[in-house]
């Protein structure tokens, strides 16, 4: 029995660890784009915000660079959420002119992908001329560590039911083999028998052979059939 259930779980168990290892990097996959999804749709919905602020005063006459209302309105989206660098409003060049960090102001705005994660929405005055941005950015390091945060719990969930899986895939299998065994034992009467009285298939798993003759005997007597004598 023990070589037959050594093949049993060689086979199963890494199949099972493999199978609960993909689900969980299918998740984690899954979950991380949603996550990101969600941030950039935080983010465009921002910058659209500011836009249509921006855009509605261009309709009234009022010049973007004469627009200083916004930079209150870039300071209180920018405390709203503690995960933006900063909100910063620029011109047609580049030029940053109202920003939640006032120290931005008047500089050109520089992409920085590795620190931040940057969405735009343009201005346009009402003769769909464009008139400058809405960049927002957020702090890729925040963004890294709320993904670590979930690659963690993800692994946790994971290992413990990879653990719970062994164990009943271990009990699956080595309980009722336990019991076939003894049965197919006591069915074909050779409990004792030397290997050579085995099927030829027998000399190779003892276990294996005994089993088949139970199962050939047992067929035999359900079919009403006499009981075939083991081939040796």
């Amino acid at each position: 029995m023990g070589r037959l259930a050594a093949i049993l779980l060689s086979t199963v168990l890494p199949v099972t660890v493999a199978a609960i290892a993909f689900g969980a990097y299918l998740c984690f996959g899954s979950a991380r784009m949603s996550y990101l999804g969600l941030i950039d749709s935080r983010l465009s919905e921002i910058a659209s915000r500011i836009d249509a602020t921006a855009e509605k005063s261009l309709s009234l006459g009022i010049p973007l660079a004469g627009q200083q209302t916004l930079n209150g309105v870039l300071v209180r989206e920018r405390a709203a959420d503690p995960d933006l660098l900063s909100i910063d409003v620029a011109d047609g060049e580049g030029t940053i002119l109202f920003s939640s960090t006032p120290a931005r102001i008047g500089t050109a705005f520089v992409t920085d992908q590795a620190e931040a994660r940057v969405r735009r929405s343009r201005i346009d005055n009402p003769f769909g001329l464009d008139e400058g941005d809405v960049i927002i950015r957020a702090s890729q390091a925040a963004i890294d560590r709320n993904l670590d945060g979930l690659a963690r719990d993800v692994f946790t969930t994971a290992a413990a039911a990879c653990g719970v899986a062994l164990l009943l895939a271990v009990l699956a299998i080595l309980l009722p083999l336990r019991r076939l065994y003894a049965h197919a034992l006591d069915a074909a009467g050779h409990g004792d028998e030397p290997a050579a009285a085995l099927p030829p298939i027998g000399r190779l798993s003892p276990e294996v052979g005994w089993a088949l003759t139970a199962i050939e005997m047992e067929h035999d007597r359900i079919g009403g059939h006499p009981a075939r004598p083991a081939k040796t």
